[in-house]
C-alpha cells in the first residue's frame, strides 16, 4: 500500500528544504546554476524531488479515480432505490402484449427412413498393404 498524500507531500517539503540548502552551498562556493547539474549530490536531491512529484501525480490520479467510483456507486444505489420503490407501489405495471390467438398448425414430422430390403448391404473394402 503506497502513502497517504499527507505523508507524501512533508517528504516532498523536506526534499525540497535538502536541495535548497544544497543550491545555497553550491552558491557561496560560486557555482554558476547551469553547473549544478554536474554535482552529484545535486543530482541526486533532484532525482528525489522528481520521483516524490511523480508519485504525488499518481495519488491524484487514484483519488479522482475513488471519487468517481464513489459517485457511480451512489447513483446506481439511488436507481435501484427507485425501482424498487416504484415496483412497490404498483404503478409500474406495464400491459402484456397480446398473444397472437391464430397459430399456425404444426406440420408432421417425417417419417424415419427404413433401410430398403431390396439392397443388399455394403460389402466392407479391404484396404490391406500389398
Amino acid at each position: 500500500m503506497g502513502t497517504s498524500r499527507k505523508t507524501t507531500e512533508s517528504q516532498l517539503e523536506q526534499a525540497k528544504a535538502s536541495l535548497g540548502l544544497r543550491v545555497k552551498a553550491l552558491q557561496q562556493k560560486g557555482v554558476d546554476a547551469k553547473k549544478f547539474k554536474s554535482d552529484p549530490k545535486w543530482r541526486e536531491l533532484d532525482a528525489v524531488v522528481r520521483q516524490i512529484n511523480s508519485r504525488l501525480r499518481k495519488i491524484a490520479e487514484v483519488e479522482s479515480v475513488n471519487a468517481e467510483l464513489i459517485q457511480l456507486k451512489a447513483e446506481n444505489a439511488a436507481k435501484i432505490a427507485a425501482e424498487k420503490a416504484e415496483r412497490k407501489s404498483g404503478a409500474s405495471k406495464k400491459p402484456k402484449p397480446e398473444k397472437e390467438t391464430a397459430k399456425k398448425p404444426k406440420e408432421p414430422k417425417a417419417a424415419k427412413k427404413e433401410p430398403s430390403k431390396d439392397k443388399p448391404p455394403r460389402e466392407k473394402k479391404e484396404g490391406g498393404k500389398k
